[in-house]
């Protein structure tokens, strides 16, 4: 798995979560989700996998019939009508359930067991999948642990390995692999954050902010995407988005930007460059510049 989504609840007090709901991510646009509930009044043992022909139904609960075959799904979308016919037409086939024998689950295991040391076989059940299994849970424990306090929208794409503290509220952004976002950030819809970035807490990433590699943002950073910002247009109406433009700020690769900056929109700061500590940025930073003060002004020495 790429990565490991889950949240729940407990509900009796023990410190262990009886409502759980896990979302595990793999490669090429696989997903899983799993729900585990110790409360609920019915027993519920099924896996359901939908795949681009066909999906199938596992039903542990079922004395017969346990697996079923349905041929049910969509077709690509390629053009006005067929989405039209799409909409009237899905497409539902027939269900079929093939003969399987019924065997004791752990006996099948053992024998498995005793046929692998006896034939050199490898096993369909070794500790490579155990770990795994492991690791998820682990994943899982973390990931429950942190996103008690987080807001983040399901249109938000995460890299591998970044770190999330609480109250953080992030939509329609993307964040590299290996960042790590602080508490009480907020990253809008359209912001980009590269690999291996570290974003203090309070900081404002607005919609227009492009950041790259490797980057330092401390403290309470404010990004501004509006020169002129209005809460009503001139006969009284409440702002829009086609009411504005959005100005596209680019930080580039291994920039440092120090607590209490302000940097307005419509700039560029180049690779390396160093931004002090409360300074108001209002133009372009060279590479491996370092500026500071309000408006922030250039120091005669360059950023290592």
């Amino acid at each position: 798995p790429e990565a490991v989504v889950a949240t729940g609840a407990d509900h009796l007090g023990g410190g262990i979560e009886n409502v759980a709901y896990l979302t595990v991510y793999f490669p090429n646009n696989l997903l899983a989700h799993i729900n585990t509930n110790w409360l609920s009044p019915v027993k519920i043992r099924q896996t359901l996998i939908a795949g681009s022909k066909k999906m199938v139904v596992w039903d542990d609960n079922q004395p017969s019939e346990k697996v079923r075959v349905y041929d049910k799904g969509i077709e690509v979308i390629k053009t006005v009508d067929e989405v039209y016919n799409m909409l009237i037409q899905y497409r539902t086939g027939d269900m079929f359930c093939p003969k399987i024998d019924g065997v004791e689950a752990l006996g099948a295991e053992v024998n498995h067991i005793i046929d692998c040391l006896g034939n050199n076989h490898n096993s369909m059940i070794s500790g490579k999948y155990g770990l795994m299994v492991v690791k998820i849970l682990e994943a899982a424990q973390e990931s429950d642990k942190n996103l008690k306090f987080l807001s983040i929208a399901d249109n938000v794409e995460l890299g591998k390995d970044v770190k999330i503290f609480n109250f953080v509220n992030l939509y329609g952004c993307k964040i590299g692999d290996g960042t790590k976002l602080g508490t009480f950030v907020e990253v809008q819809k359209g912001a980009t954050i590269g690999k291996n970035c570290k974003i203090s807490s309070h900081t404002f990433i607005c919609e227009g902010v492009h950041i790259g590699d490797g980057c330092f943002i401390g403290h309470g950073v404010m990004f501004i995407n509006d020169k002129y910002p209005r809460a009503v247009n001139p006969d009284g109406s409440m702002q829009n988005e086609q009411d504005w433009m959005v100005l596209e700020t680019i930080i580039e690769n291994g920039v440092s930007i120090g607590s209490g900056a302000v940097i307005m929109g419509g700039i560029r700061i180049g690779k390396g460059a160093m931004i002090g500590a409360g300074a108001v940025v209002t133009k372009d930073v060279a590479d491996h510049s370092v500026v500071a003060g309000v408006p922030a002004r250039l120091f005669p020495h360059k950023s290592k």
